[in-house]
């Protein structure tokens, strides 16, 4: 792209390989602005494609920290229940609400929320430090992604539903 002062207008001429292929006798802004408004979609969506690739990543990260030491996606029940395919047995809004405040959810007397309160034994989910509606959504974003897989690896450590053999001590103590 050579930028020319012609008639005092700028106009823009674009060479490649010593050619001339284009001239324009408009100005500099009526030709560049059609290219600019693509290279800024262009930025903007590789920039959207990062940020959400990072906020994945930071909810992994925050349910690994603070989540997996009650919940698996798809291991099971530990102190609070398994949560692949939650999506299904609750709506998103429910969810976004309990993740941030368990207690109050709890206590506006919803049936399902007193079940789980139930099945955990009395135990009520805390609830989750710097917790915030963009990260609830994120986090229900995470498990559903992880609910389509066949093996998340929020799975947690699988436990043998069989008795250990010798061969399982001998390769355990190989280890």
């Amino acid at each position: 792209l050579n930028l020319q002062v012609f008639r005092n207008r700028m106009i823009a001429v674009i060479w490649i390989g010593g050619d001339r292929v284009y001239s324009s006798g408009r100005s500099f802004t009526k030709v560049m602005k059609p290219i600019l408004g693509r290279v800024c979609l262009l930025v903007c969506t590789v920039l959207l494609g990062v940020a959400r690739a990072a906020s994945a990543q930071e909810a992994a990260t925050y349910f690994r920290q603070n989540c997996t030491s009650c919940h698996t996606i798809g291991g099971g029940r530990l102190a609070g229940p398994d949560l692949k395919g939650v999506t299904g047995r609750r709506d998103r809004a429910w969810l976004v609400q309990f993740i941030q405040n368990p207690r109050s959810v709890i206590d506006s007397g919803d049936p399902y929320a007193a079940q789980l309160v139930q099945e955990a034994r009395g135990v009520v989910m805390p609830t989750p430090p710097g917790m915030t509606p963009a990260r609830a959504e994120s986090l229900i974003d995470l498990l559903i992604a992880e609910s389509q897989k066949p093996t998340s690896p929020f799975a947690g450590a699988q436990l043998l539903v069989r008795p250990m053999t010798a061969r399982d001590v001998l390769a355990g103590r190989n280890l």
